[in-house]
């Protein structure tokens, strides 16, 4: 099997929205927050994770879902979702975030929020097949997608691979991730794919091409 780097990556990004979005209450609309640079962030990586951290001890929220884009200027911003939320003063965000411009937009209804970010799902489905390559020089190894921790399984298990889904509804558990293993509560999994080579793609990203060697399950060690 070929694995597409680029298109995984704009999966990825819509399976947390989908999950986020299934775990999340959402009673009274949400702040859409728009967080940009004043350079071009290369040396930020922990920038939005600080801000979340501040404005979680500001206000008290629970719950966020953030993911990163590129400009069209090449330089990358954040978007972030915070629902159920009192009015929170623009002066306070741009004071906390500190690093560039802000812009605040009130949504008012879960269906309006869905809508809203479904317009940019698919808009980074595209820009990131587009600038994968360019997304990857200048910010490697930032992550491009973040939120609160999931509570419920069915939100959880849509985060995992496809090969592992079956086996976490069989045994209703979600796995934790030990380097190249699964552990539940009495065996650990195996990834079933192993790596064969990776091809540059003409315009940034890799394709993959990994080989289906089963699912294998090992006792649990005894520590």
């Amino acid at each position: 099997m070929w694995l597409d780097t680029s298109k995984n990556r704009a999966k990825r990004l819509k399976r947390c929205w989908v999950a986020w979005l299934l775990d999340t209450p959402i009673h009274r609309g949400c702040l859409f927050v728009t967080l940009t640079f004043r350079g071009d962030g290369k040396n930020s990586r922990d920038a939005i994770r600080r801000f979340i951290d501040r404005m979680k001890k500001e206000f008290g929220f629970k719950y966020y879902f953030w993911w990163a884009e590129l400009q069209k200027r090449g330089v990358i911003h954040y978007h972030v979702v915070i629902p159920d939320v009192v009015y929170i003063p623009k002066r306070v965000v741009a004071r906390l975030w500190g690093r560039g411009f802000v812009k605040l937009v009130w949504i008012k209804s879960s269906y309006q929020i869905f809508r809203y970010v479904i317009k940019y799902v698919k808009k980074l489905k595209k820009r990131y097949q587009q600038d994968y390559g360019k997304f990857h020089r200048l910010y490697r190894g930032m992550r491009i997608v973040g939120m609160n921790r999931l509570k419920s399984f069915d939100a959880r298990i849509i985060k995992l691979p496809a090969w592992l889904v079956g086996v976490a509804e069989k045994v209703r558990e979600i796995p934790v991730r030990l380097g190249s293993v699964w552990e539940f509560s009495w065996f650990v999994c195996e990834s079933p794919w192993r790596f064969v080579r990776a091809v540059s793609r003409l315009g940034g990203g890799w394709l993959v091409e990994l080989v289906w060697v089963g699912i294998r399950f090992y006792p649990k060690p005894v520590v």
